[in-house]
């Protein structure tokens, strides 16, 4: 159990935990991590920091299917995350949002969410970062799906197209 004081350092770790029942499917944990996660960030006077926890508790709630809490919850922390510039946070939030738009097979509204994440990431400098790249793998698929091949196609030779210039990647640290 974490700490007992609200502060930045617990918000972090609550949001840290809530991730990671997510993804090993402890449901149940992982909401509650992510709801003390905003609750502590609202008690240090910092709504902004509930932002990544308000999208892992999004991604719960498309998990167990309800949608309509899931698009509000990914709404408030897309508009939070842009806020407080935390842009990588902002394209996992928005590559979450737009696959709940797929499973509920709302294809344009994914491909609306997905080519917002390709612009934002192009705007942030953060072509190549891994949320950039699933959204646009999503999107080129939608595409495919589509039967809109040349759509599909102009999207990957884009990408391969688009030089990483080695100097510009942020260090990996151990």
């Amino acid at each position: 159990e974490p700490v007992a004081a609200p502060n930045g350092w617990r918000r972090r770790l609550l949001s840290l935990l809530a991730r990671i029942h997510w993804q090993i499917g402890n449901i149940d944990e992982a909401q509650r991590y992510a709801t003390e996660a905003i609750d502590v960030a609202a008690q240090i006077g910092e709504p902004l920091l509930a932002a990544d926890a308000r999208t892992t508790l999004a991604a719960i709630q498309r998990r167990v299917g309800d949608v309509d809490e899931a698009k509000r919850q990914f709404t408030t922390a897309t508009e939070q995350l842009r806020r407080s510039g935390q842009h990588e946070e902002e394209l996992r939030n928005l590559f979450n949002q737009g696959m709940l738009f797929v499973d509920i097979d709302d294809l344009p509204s994914a491909v609306e969410t997905f080519e917002s994440a390709r612009d934002r990431a192009r705007e942030y400098g953060l072509r190549w970062a891994e949320y950039t790249i699933h959204c646009v793998v999503h999107l080129s698929l939608i595409r495919f799906r589509q039967g809109l091949w040349d759509e599909a196609l102009r999207l990957v030779e884009e990408r391969k197209s688009e030089v990483i210039d080695p100097g510009a990647m942020p260090p990996i640290s151990a």
